[in-house]
């Protein structure tokens, strides 16, 4: 299935994430295999893991909670930048995307927990939430945080 059981749409920004992009992360580029028959992906626990290609397939940049800055918008670094084509939020917390770094209020998103979406090109950017239906997402993620909490900034919605 090519939607994510839950998907997160993201309201106003809170006063944890500032906006600005305090510094690029560290990620390791590695190859990745297609999504599990589960739906997962083989991202390392505690991590947020973007791929180059749909699917959780193609190289892989994992930025794992503790080896990076927290609640901080991170700019994904030059080999990622605008290539994320699916994403794997292998965590119990909230992970936070933007279309620009530093990270604009109306261009961004986030998910709660453990999940992901298999192919954003199935997903636009629309006043800081997922837009389901629409096209522009993939290959346009520039800056990310991970969260040290649920903070209710997202919210479910069923797909």
């Amino acid at each position: 299935m090519r939607v994510p059981k839950k998907l997160a749409l993201s309201f106003a920004l809170s006063g944890i994430l500032g906006g600005l992009v305090l510094s690029s992360s560290p990620a390791m580029a590695q190859s990745a295999s297609p999504a599990h028959a589960d739906g997962s992906a083989d991202c390392p626990a505690h991590s947020l893991c973007l791929y180059s290609e749909g699917d959780y397939a193609g190289t892989q940049w994992a930025y794992t909670y503790g080896d990076v800055t927290s609640n901080q918008w991170l700019y994904v670094g030059s080999g990622a930048n605008d290539q994320a084509y699916s994403f794997y939020n292998n965590r119990v917390w909230t992970s936070e995307f933007a279309e620009d770094s530093p990270a604009r209020t109306n261009a961004w998103s986030c998910y709660n927990g453990a999940g992901g979406i298999t192919f954003l090109d199935d997903y636009g950017w629309l006043d800081g939430a997922w837009n389901s239906g629409a096209s522009g997402a993939q290959g346009s993620i520039s800056s990310y945080a991970l969260l040290s909490s649920n903070t209710g900034i997202c919210k479910w919605v069923a797909n």
